[in-house]
């Protein structure tokens, strides 16, 4: 007996997605269904492909909106690694993850934070160039968390593709999870629980 090895990707996540109808994000009074997601994405993703260098990591400064959800699959479809910082966090923590991960562009619904910005529409956000030498992690670099460890410095973890495109279809059959089912976001995107 042979055993078959799938190999999925971030376009097969989008794949998926893009089979599912009804509602994909609900947040308070604002609700956007799988086709508006998906649109953005695109839209956004063409946007940063113009501007970031491929393997390329690309912060998300989130604040657990819907466009944080845009931003990250926009970037990861781009071609560019996310890292999702806390907007809750302190500035000397804020500080020290982007010091380290050398990111080239910031994406925040803040212009002022982070000096020069251009305006994206599709998602309200910022785009600003961060590093003049960005981080280059590679090809198959999905995105980028950093977690405290055990002295107490962040430490950056780098999580593939494919790991990621991975998880996404094991979650979906492990929960039997549809496009009807609802799942609450409990954690902040900076965490590797927001993941699933």
């Amino acid at each position: 007996m042979t055993s078959v090895t799938t190999h999925y990707s971030i376009d097969s996540i989008l794949e998926t997605l893009r089979s599912y109808t009804g509602d994909a994000i609900a947040q308070s009074d604002t609700v956007m269904s799988y086709e508006q997601l998906l649109d953005q994405v695109a839209r956004l993703s063409s946007f940063l492909k113009t501007r970031i260098t491929r393997g390329a990591v690309v912060a998300v400064v989130n604040t657990g909106s819907p466009e944080t959800c845009v931003a990250f699959l926009s970037i990861l479809h781009a071609g560019g690694v996310a890292l999702l910082v806390d907007s809750s966090w302190s500035p000397e923590w804020r500080d020290i993850v982007l010091g380290d991960a050398h990111p080239e562009y910031i994406l925040s619904h803040d212009a002022e934070t982070f000096g020069n910005s251009e305006h994206d529409e599709v998602t309200d956000m910022y785009l600003s160039r961060y590093s003049q030498v960005p981080t280059i992690l590679g090809t198959d670099a999905a995105y980028l968390i950093y977690t405290s460890g055990t002295t107490g410095k962040p430490k950056g973890v780098i999580n593939s593709a494919q790991g990621l495109a991975n998880l996404f279809f094991a979650v979906q059959s492990l929960f039997a999870l549809t496009p009807a089912d609802a799942v609450l976001q409990f954690s902040s995107p900076s965490f590797d629980a927001w993941i699933w």
